[in-house]
């Protein structure tokens, strides 16, 4: 893709798998899976977003399991492209999952941050992604009015209240990836609005919907005026969203 042959395009999504990203614990592909492709999009005027996919099936690196995170499988599924799956999930609750996807974000914002201004700047917002790829839950399936879709290891099945809590665990976290990306373009006190975030959520509310809110409003404080409200997370508009330098005063 680039202006010769996409002359009308604005840009593009970089979805990077855990697997590809990580392909053996601790070797990181940065370069490959994001800096290249920011290079490509710097020189062609894109802006990109930017996912990085924990799960399910092969996006899920096996190294991963065999150091002890548990695998949820399901039964056999049929695609919307008819083909037949078994599909196998991480246990996200699992506190070793949970330190290994902590620095994989850790790493990924620290990466962000060493790249020249110009081609990090090509980074229009960041996607969290907590669950199955880009999906706001964390299986594929039937759900019911209190679990997620269940395994057939009934002891891996996810309750939607603990699985609200992982995901706001996980929003904080992803906010220091933002902040990390836009730390060395920024003055100590300034705003920038350079650092969004963009969270998928269902159009019924969830129960985590209201934190959302407070998460994103927490990025539009502007110098001596009131937080504007917001409406819609799939409709937000990020024009004068403002984030804070993390750097402290003087």
């Amino acid at each position: 893709m680039n202006r010769e042959t996409c002359p009308l395009a604005k840009g593009a999504a970089i979805i990077c798998s855990w697997s590809a990203l990580e392909p053996a614990e601790g070797r990181f592909e940065f370069e490959r899976q994001i800096g290249d492709k920011l290079r490509e999009a710097e020189k062609n005027g894109y802006h990109v977003s930017l996912a990085v996919w924990t799960s399910p099936n092969e996006i899920t690196p096996q190294w991963l399991y065999d150091a002890g995170v548990p695998g949820a499988t399901f039964p056999e599924r049929i695609t919307p492209f008819k083909e037949k799956k078994h599909d196998r999930f991480p246990y996200y609750l699992d506190e070793t999952y949970q330190k290994y996807f902590h620095r994989l974000l850790e790493r990924t914002g620290e990466y962000l941050a060493s790249l020249p201004a110009a081609v990090r700047s090509r980074i229009a917002f960041v996607e969290v992604c907590e669950g199955a790829t880009g999906d706001p839950a964390p299986y594929y399936g039937r759900k019911t009015a209190d679990f997620w879709p269940e395994p057939l290891d009934q002891k891996y099945r996810i309750s939607r209240a603990r699985w609200s809590h992982y995901r706001r665990q996980a929003w904080n976290k992803y906010r220091m990836v933002a902040i990390l990306r836009t730390a060395p373009f920024m003055k100590p006190g300034e705003l920038s609005d350079k650092a969004v975030l963009f969270m998928n959520t269902p159009s019924k509310p969830l129960k985590d919907y209201g934190h959302a809110l407070k998460l994103l409003q927490s990025y539009l404080k502007l110098h001596g005026k009131k937080e504007r409200e917001l409406d819609s997370l799939t409709e937000w508009d990020t024009t004068d969203g403002k984030l804070r330098s993390p750097f402290p005063r003087k």
